[in-house]
């Protein structure tokens, strides 16, 4: 039972939000734009403050990135050469395919489900992609074709 409230409090957020935009046909693009650039940093940033991380919480998401990076590259670079695939089209697959979506859905999904006490990790795994890559929402990073 322990396992099913957490998962039914989210379903529950998720029926209200799929029933609030069935019934009010809200704009999307404002709402996913203030979570993006306002609450999930403030959540960021309260969290940081709450319980600073340490190197060793840190580090354990850098050592996943890296081996993580490294093996979806490498399935990449041999798909890319399996299918015989042009090097413009390599080159976007393993840009999709490296390229991790740290999304708004983790801090708060972990906030939700477990408390500020399990925040050390996501907050991790959040800051050392977006400290790699940039945040560059909406904005191509390069042309590859």
């Amino acid at each position: 039972m322990a396992i099913l409230e957490p998962l039914i409090s989210i379903f529950s957020v998720i029926l209200l939000g799929y029933i609030t935009q069935k019934c009010l046909k809200l704009e999307i693009k404002p709402i996913s734009d203030m979570g993006l650039y306002v609450l999930t940093p403030c959540l960021v940033f309260y969290a940081l403050t709450k319980k600073p991380l340490d190197a060793k919480t840190l580090l354990i998401p850098v050592y996943f990135m890296v081996a993580y990076t490294s093996i979806l590259w490498l399935i990449t670079a041999m798909l890319g050469r399996i299918f015989r695939l042009s090097h413009e089209k390599r080159s976007l697959l393993s840009l999709i395919t490296v390229t991790p979506n740290c999304g708004n859905m983790g801090i708060p999904l972990v906030l939700f489900c477990f408390g500020e006490d399990a925040l050390e990790m996501p907050l991790g795994i959040i800051v050392h992609p977006a400290a790699q890559f940039g945040i560059h929402a909406g904005h191509p990073v390069g042309r590859v074709a």
